[in-house]
């Protein structure tokens, strides 16, 4: 008897030791302190390992069985997952960040690796892999979550989350119910190569609902949005080229495609291109977009200011007061504005 009662002690010790643990976890991210989030939710997994999509019973008479919480998910490694990515989304722009949204990607991935398929972990280890720019693995990810055709297998605790990240997921999570994963065919269009430039494959675009943020996969493409997109690392004037320039260009067209509803085959690029060409490609866009669409221009390079007027310079410029072999910013801009 006195054994059976130590070992009743103990356990309640053990469940009241994970259980406090959680609690500072939940009471942690309600006050955005994540860091205390994350490392409360790792000391309950350190006492009990693995999340629970069930109901946890309580110790006690049988006659008198108590469910944790009224029956919530026991979730700390998704917890301290979730908490350190919305800490490495307050860092600055540093290796750390980096280094924390890495990590935290992996926790999220090695609880889908155990079958823990929620639509909760897919939605953030999506974020996570955006922050990283990490196209392989979010192409293998969108691959695995089309895969399971919307039916998940996995329930982790909503109080985790803040209201608005569960409304973003549910809501995109019943397009796909109800539209049978509603998804347009992949386009094809093709980007603009002047120069030196290179342009590289990119994964289908999908979605039909421009309403609704998908889940995984890129925002849904919108036929009235277009953009002009240069990027000119190169350059003739003396120590003015930046090599950044067409990296950026790039990664401003990965952004438009995936996050914000602009379909392929409507964004124009030039990369190391001459004023000349510049104007031309300009113009063969101008020409073909409808009138009151909308129009999205960018631009990394050298440019100068002439007499009161922007001016974006060529790879061929070779002084930065010859704006003979540049474009003029308000050329480019009236090509557009002609059609509303």
């Amino acid at each position: 008897m006195i054994f059976c009662l130590s070992l009743f002690a103990s356990t309640v010790a053990h469940a009241q030791g994970w259980a406090d643990a959680y609690g500072r976890g939940l009471t942690a991210i309600k006050s955005q302190q994540w860091s205390d989030a994350r490392t409360a939710f790792q000391q309950a997994a350190a006492l009990r390992a693995e999340d629970q999509s069930a109901p946890t019973m309580l110790p006690g008479p049988v006659t008198d069985q108590r469910r944790w919480r009224d029956g919530a998910p026991y979730s700390p490694n998704f917890g301290a997952a979730y908490a350190g990515l919305h800490a490495a989304q307050t860092m600055d722009d540093t290796p750390d960040k980096k280094a924390l949204t890495k990590t935290v990607a992996g926790e999220f991935d090695s609880l889908l690796q155990k079958g823990q398929t929620s639509k909760e972990t897919f939605y953030f280890l999506n974020l996570a892999y955006n922050s990283l720019r990490d196209v392989e693995n979010a192409a293998k990810l969108e691959k695995q979550f089309t895969e399971l055709n919307g039916k998940f297998k996995w329930r982790v605790d909503q109080d985790i989350l803040t209201p608005e990240e569960v409304g973003a997921i549910n809501a995109a999570t019943q397009i796909i119910d109800q539209g049978n994963q509603q998804q347009g065919n992949p386009t094809s269009g093709q980007t603009i190569k002047i120069g030196g430039g290179q342009s590289q494959p990119n994964p289908p675009v999908t979605g039909t609902n421009p309403a609704v943020i998908p889940l995984i996969g890129r925002v849904a493409p919108i036929t009235s949005k277009f953009a002009f997109i240069i990027g000119n690392s190169e350059s003739k004037i003396a120590d003015q080229a930046l090599p950044f320039a067409s990296t950026d260009a790039a990664l401003v067209r990965e952004s438009l495609l995936q996050s914000a509803g602009y379909p392929e085959q409507n964004i124009d690029m030039v990369v190391n291109g001459t004023a000349t060409q510049i104007m031309m490609a300009a113009k063969a866009l101008a020409d073909r977009i409808p009138e009151n669409a909308t129009v999205f221009l960018y631009f990394a390079g050298v440019g100068t200011n002439i007499d009161g007027k922007d001016y974006l310079a060529g790879v061929d410029t070779e002084s930065a007061s010859d704006s003979g072999s540049m474009a003029a910013k308000a050329e480019i801009y009236r090509l557009f504005m002609a059609k509303g």
